[in-house]
């Protein structure tokens, strides 16, 4: 069997994907820079505005992040003074999480710029294609859901960003 070329794994799945991911991350950082925000940091404030009082390990199931990575993401929201933990009504040991005024008024102003990253990103296709390429994406990740179970409960495994 010939070993790969280069044009063998610029066609490979794993490499298309990781150069789209560059490419999106790179526009939305152009776009939450203002902000002061990281993609992430902007994720865990959506989860957070959506499941008010979630605690860390429920929102790192919701973002589909890892939750050591998301201490940090959460302290640095913290020290911005765009969330707030709070104790858990039921576990002392446990915190929630909420969102701060500022941080609702930064998340508005940043869920503009989110908006703007996405139909950057995909601005070069046709509508149709769109679309197209978010549903097959979608499609990929369902199916592929068994597989990501295993590995997000698999402590070998670590859980990459989505």
């Amino acid at each position: 069997m010939p070993i790969l070329s280069i044009q063998d794994l610029r066609q490979a799945p794993g490499y298309l994907f990781r150069r789209a991911f560059q490419l999106s991350v790179a526009i939305a950082t152009e776009q939450l820079t203002p902000h002061n925000l990281t993609t992430v940091q902007f994720a865990s404030l959506v989860g957070i505005h959506e499941h008010p009082g979630v605690d860390a390990t429920r929102l790192s199931a919701l973002i589909k992040f890892d939750k050591a990575t998301l201490t940090g993401v959460i302290d640095r929201l913290e020290a911005k003074a765009l969330i707030e933990r709070r104790p858990h009504p039921s576990d002392r040991r446990a915190r929630t999480l909420h969102l701060t005024r500022e941080g609702e008024k930064v998340l508005r102003e940043a869920s503009v710029a989110a908006r703007e990253t996405r139909e950057a990103v995909l601005e070069p296709l046709p509508r149709a294609e769109r679309k197209q390429l978010l549903a097959l994406l979608n499609k990929l990740i369902e199916l592929h859901a068994d597989r990501e179970h295993l590995e997000a409960n698999d402590p070998e495994q670590k859980v990459t960003p989505p």
